[in-house]
């Protein structure tokens, strides 16, 4: 009876193995393995840190997926792969757990969606090469970039950069690392070519490299900002140099080094009473609580304007910041002085570029005291209207030394034209009947009204007052 169980047992398990062979064999034999090749798969990049990102190697500019394709051969049934496509694999890198660095990751492909009778397989490469960093954010300070200059009659007002109505001078950027650090500032360029209106416009911000060239790879916040620049006429506006004036006189054995940023302001005001300014002095700077050891102080500093006068641009035109370091007389010491034109001829006026040249000095402490009277000269005898490069002169009173050569003056001379004089009412003198001459005046006639010449709207003058590095200058507490 066992022996009969057991072999009814047997026949059926090899009945099983002969259905499941035939099953195979047909299947196989209807329905093959087939093999397909897929070529130039983009490869996903799965896991990274939203605090890192993907960046190219050769421009450091941020990437969503690797640079990088793969191929690979897709496996399986032929009725599954016959309706298989490239959308069926997908190819990925886990980035999971890894931090800034260059790394060499294994790449996977997977099915989609996936079948377990299809497998990948020959994947080229195995592996590629990942550039990974970290994003980081910086403050960078906001410039505007001019291009051209209004027409002849107008001047263009300082820039106001605003973000709904708030003044801004900062922007922050964001991006790679690598590409962060390279950006020095945000820029907008604005053209005054041909302005003779007021600007207000929005204008995107750009940021820069050091060599003022577009940085990619980065946002930048607010990226859009509106510009106000009012463009004036020029008439009634006059820009003169500032003049810093001291307290006191500097400690025994010591010379002041001042120099003012700006060091010149535009001012406004009647034509006759421009015509009398040349410069404008600071506040008294007082040198009695600045130690020598310090080296460089730095303190803000108001403006004087004499009446009838005041600054083209309110607040930012009111004062001046100055860089105060008070030095050993034995030291060579720096001065700005102004330039001044010698023997100009009658009918022209005289413009110098620079109006302030920075001279290198080194003198004695009795000697110093003089230097406030001392301007750089250029000599325009014999010149007719134009521009020359001249070499200046700098006459020096003993015990001062010059340290280093000036350097040329650009010098424009331009013809100005006279007005012809009004005429001058005369007196009569008719007789009285007492035979007395008495004087009895002519009604005066209605002068004639005087034609001026059209001249070719020149610029005023810069002055050549000469500036006194002794002169008072007082720091803002």
């Amino acid at each position: 009876m066992k022996q009969s169980v057991y072999s009814t047992s047997l026949r059926a398990s090899i009945a099983i193995v002969l259905a499941a062979a035939l099953w195979v064999f047909v299947s196989f034999t209807e329905n093959p393995q087939q093999s397909t090749p897929l070529t130039n798969l983009p490869i996903a990049a799965e896991g990274l840190d939203p605090q890192l990102t993907l960046v190219d190697p050769a421009t450091g500019v941020p990437i969503p997926v690797p640079d990088a394709v793969v191929n690979v051969t897709m496996v399986g049934p032929r009725n599954l792969i016959s309706t298989f496509s490239k959308q069926n694999a997908q190819p990925f890198v886990n980035l999971a757990g890894l931090g800034p660095g260059i790394y060499q990751v294994p790449v996977n492909v997977r099915g989609v969606p996936a079948r377990p009778e299809v497998r990948f397989q020959n994947i080229t490469p195995e592996q590629i090469s990942v550039n990974i960093e970290q994003i980081i954010s910086a403050t960078v300070p906001l410039t505007i970039t001019t291009i051209g200059q209004p027409p002849t009659s107008y001047e263009a007002s300082a820039p106001i950069v605003t973000v709904n109505s708030q003044p801004i001078t900062n922007v922050v950027v964001t991006g790679p690392s690598s590409q962060v650090a390279r950006v020095i500032g945000g820029e907008i360029q604005i053209d005054l070519s041909s302005q003779t209106s007021n600007i207000r416009t929005q204008r995107d911000v750009t940021p820069i490299d050091v060599l003022g060239r577009t940085v990619e790879g980065v946002q930048i916040k607010p990226s859009t900002v509106e510009v106000a620049i009012n463009i004036l006429s020029s008439s009634g506006i006059k820009r003169v140099p500032i003049l810093y004036r001291l307290a006191a006189p500097p400690p025994p054995g010591y010379v002041p080094q001042i120099k003012l940023d700006p060091e010149l302001v535009s001012i406004i005001g009647s034509s006759r009473i421009l015509a009398q300014v040349d410069a404008i002095e600071t506040a008294p700077i007082d040198l009695s609580g600045i130690d020598p050891a310090q080296g460089v102080v730095t303190a803000t500093v108001a403006l004087r304007f004499p009446p009838g006068i005041t600054a083209r641009d309110p607040g930012i035109g009111e004062q001046t910041t100055a860089q105060i370091r008070l030095l050993p007389i034995d030291f060579p010491f720096k001065v700005g002085l102004p330039v001044a034109a010698q023997n100009v001829a009658a009918g022209t006026v005289v413009t110098t570029d620079p109006l302030v040249m920075e001279v290198e000095l080194r003198g004695q402490a009795v000697a110093l005291e003089r230097v406030g009277t001392l301007s750089v000269q250029v000599d325009v005898a014999g010149r007719g209207p134009g521009t020359y490069a001249l070499t200046p002169t700098l006459a020096l009173p003993e015990g001062i030394e010059l340290i280093s050569e000036l350097r040329p003056v650009v010098v424009t001379i331009r013809s100005t034209a006279t007005p012809t004089p009004l005429p001058t009412p005369t007196a009569a003198v008719p007789p009285t009947p007492s035979g007395t001459l008495l004087p009895t005046i002519t009604p005066e006639a209605e002068p004639t009204s005087v034609v001026s010449p059209t001249l070719p709207a020149p610029t005023p003058p810069p002055p050549t007052q000469p500036i006194s590095p002794t002169a008072a200058v007082t720091p803002t507490p």
